[in-house]
């Protein structure tokens, strides 16, 4: 997926906060796991330039989503190290804030 592509979906997620038959936790593995999957092939600026824009996109002062942001840039650069955040690291989340919500 392209960049672009990748932000619009993203942001699309955060602004809709979906409600219908998905959880909100489901919703952030899945922003998670897209963020990692983009460091795969990229390197440590282009997941501080995509943070950027993508929190230019969302445009939000909310506390919570910024942490998201942070969180994205994070499993970016997760991803350029690693090659990919594992799928039990993204299940772990998941399991958490389910737990704690």
């Amino acid at each position: 997926m392209n960049r672009n592509m990748l932000m619009l979906f993203l942001a699309t997620l955060f602004l809709l906060k979906p409600s219908f038959a998905i959880d909100r936790c489901d919703v952030y593995g899945v922003f998670l796991e897209a963020c990692a999957n983009f460091g795969q092939k990229r390197d440590f600026s282009a997941c501080s330039d995509f943070e950027n824009e993508l929190s230019k996109v969302i445009k939000s002062n909310n506390k919570s989503t910024k942490l998201f942001i942070d969180a994205c840039g994070t499993a970016c650069k997760s991803g350029v190290l690693n090659k990919g955040l594992s799928k039990f690291g993204v299940e772990a989340f998941v399991k958490m804030c389910k737990i704690l919500k």
